[in-house]
Parts: structure tokens; sequence; C-alpha cells
């Protein structure tokens, strides 16, 4: 890695983040130096510009570092200081040993929400009708009135899809207005039993 050549590769979208830095990703040789990074422990998995076209691999490794509780996750205090970072854009570490991630599947048609508040899930249902809620939000509708609440920053993370197709949504559980929702962090077609990612670089 000390000799071998570097590439970086930086999105058009998202050249840099609301502090100017900027935001890409470096491969040295074959490494991938964010997803190294991320699997030892020395960084969290930033989903909050764009979401890589190997989702799973970064989700993955932040899990395992998670897990074994290196860097940044060998500690309590800085363990609850990064989930509560997560928690704040949307989404969690997705390990089975994190008390705020449901590893099971969950039905739009059968979800018991009260059980899972304040908790990230999976969500399968669905489409039913989408519609804007002001500048900002959108809601997606599926079946069983089950409302799914779309921030203007991750519009582009719900699947091409037809009302009617099955979906998958993930995102963390509240309710408002004595109402149910979940806040979408990523959306994923399930249509003919294939899994169609909805955002890649």
């Amino acid at each position: 890695m000390q000799s071998g050549p570097l590439q970086l590769w930086v999105s058009p979208r998202f050249p840099r983040d609301r502090h100017q830095r900027t935001l890409g990703l470096l491969q040295a040789e074959d490494a991938n130096v964010n997803l190294l990074l991320i699997g030892l422990g020395y960084s969290l998995f930033d989903a909050r510009y764009q979401l890589p076209s190997n989702f799973d691999s970064y989700v993955d490794a932040e899990a395992q570092a998670y897990e074994e509780k290196r860097g940044i996750w060998s500690k309590y205090a800085s363990r609850r200081r990064y989930l509560k970072r997560l928690a704040n854009e949307g989404r969690t570490v997705y390990s089975r040993t994190n008390r705020r991630y449901v590893t099971k599947l969950q039905k739009a048609e059968s979800v018991d929400f009260a059980r899972y508040d304040k908790r990230f899930i999976k969500l399968a249902g669905r489409s039913e009708r989408r519609f804007s809620k002001g500048s900002y939000i959108e809601l997606l509708l599926l079946e069983n009135g089950v409302e799914v609440v779309v921030r203007q920053m991750y519009q582009d993370r719900l699947p091409s899809w037809q009302f009617g197709y099955q979906i998958l949504v993930e995102g963390f559980v509240q309710k408002y207005h004595d109402k149910w929702q979940v806040q979408l962090f990523r959306g994923v077609s399930a249509q003919w039993g294939k899994l169609e990612c909805c955002s890649t670089n």
C-alpha cells in the first residue's frame, strides 16, 4: 500500500460534506481503504450522502467491528456515543448484539409497532400510495395503513417500482400524533422475489 498506486473516487453528486471535506472512496491496489477502516473499527460507515453499490459489505464490516469491540466500538461510552450519532442520521449498526437493531423481517400486514418503538426494523409490504406532506417530506403508504416517512435527503433511496409492488423498507419506528410510522433510511424492491437496491454509486 505504501508504494502502490492510489485511486480516489469522488461522487459528482456529493463531492464534499457540509464542512467542505472531500468525500470519496480510496482504493489502494486491490484494497478498499474505506472498507478496511470500517472493519478495523477506525471509522463509521457514513451513509448520509450516497449508498455504495456494495452496501452489504460495509454494514457487515461495521457489524463485525462492533461485535468484536474494535476501535471506536471498544469502550461502552464510545459505543453509546456513536450509536446515538447513527440514530440521528437514521440508521444503526446491523448487528444481532445491537439492541436497537431488529434482525427478523417484519410484514406490514401484521407488524406490532409497539414492540419496536425507537428500534430499527426491516419491513416488507405492498406499496399503495405516495404523496407529499410539504416541501421536505413525503409519505409512502403500505398495506394495512402503514406510514413510511420519506425525508427529502432520502427520497432517492426508494427504488423504481409501480404501486401494488412489494417493497422492503428499513428505518426507525416512532410514534407521531398517536400514529406509528417508519422513518425511511433505505428502500429495496422485492418484486418477483428479486431484491434490487435503490441507490448506487
